[in-house]
């Protein structure tokens, strides 16, 4: 049983450090797209900034469960069903400006 929850807890790891890899890769994607079409001229403006700030705040939950389950686990690691990574399979980017 204790080597089944070790393979359990190393998966976690794994799959929270997946997801703090997409953080950092979107974080860094959208901070550039900001730079280049984040202007209040624009029309889109409204649209690509609500779109942006729920992007962030999706990125900013993912951050706080991955810190209270860190720190609330015996052994350091949360449990893998306790986190809901950013981008599931049914929660993907669609173009530019739209979080579905």
């Amino acid at each position: 049983m204790d080597e089944q929850v070790a393979v359990i807890e190393q998966q976690t790891f794994g799959a929270v450090l997946e997801g703090m890899e997409r953080i950092s890769n979107l974080i860094s994607r959208y901070a550039i797209f900001e730079d280049l079409y984040l202007h209040p001229q624009l029309r889109s403006y409204t649209g690509l900034e609500k779109a942006l700030t729920e992007l962030y705040r999706r990125v900013l939950r993912y951050l706080s469960k991955a810190k209270r389950f860190y720190s609330k686990s015996t052994t350091g690691m949360p449990h893998l069903s306790s986190l809901n990574l950013i981008e599931s399979p049914g929660h993907r980017l669609r173009g530019p400006t739209k979080l579905v």
